[in-house]
């Protein structure tokens, strides 16, 4: 947390209680989080915000890269700190997510990478991969 601190304060933002307080719900918990679960862990901790305020801390932290996203679906994503990359596995039934790091993945991500480059004339290519199915409890 301290490393991310200092990041913050080099980048001249705010140390507010609210983004303190997101901070410590990632740093107590290593699981991806929903905007409805950051708020729900707020309430409880006594600080009340709003969704939208939630939202725009969320946004901070992605541009910054403290955070990244993992999308369930359209219209569901949650937020875990940027630890490095991984991939997902998600289930279709309890949304239970796990993470996902094996070399062959990225070892063959690297060569499709490698190809679209050429052949697509993009630069800076990455990627975010998550995986669906039915987790152990729920088959």
């Amino acid at each position: 947390m301290k490393k991310i601190l200092e990041l913050l304060k080099q980048y001249g933002a705010r140390l507010t209680k609210t983004r303190l307080a997101v901070l410590e719900i990632f740093f107590c918990d290593s699981h991806p989080f929903s905007v409805a679960e950051i708020l729900a862990s707020l309430k409880k901790q006594g600080i009340w915000v709003n969704k939208t305020t939630v939202y725009r801390e969320m946004e901070f932290l992605l541009e910054k890269g403290i955070v990244s996203t993992v999308f369930l679906d359209e219209k569901h994503t949650k937020y875990e700190l940027n630890l490095g990359h991984h991939h997902h596995l998600v289930c279709r039934n309890c949304g239970n997510i796990e993470e996902v790091e094996m070399k062959e993945i990225e070892d063959l991500f690297a060569v499709i990478e490698k190809k679209l480059k050429q052949k697509m004339k993009f630069t800076n290519i990455s990627h975010s991969l998550e995986f669906f199915g039915l987790c152990n409890h729920c088959t």
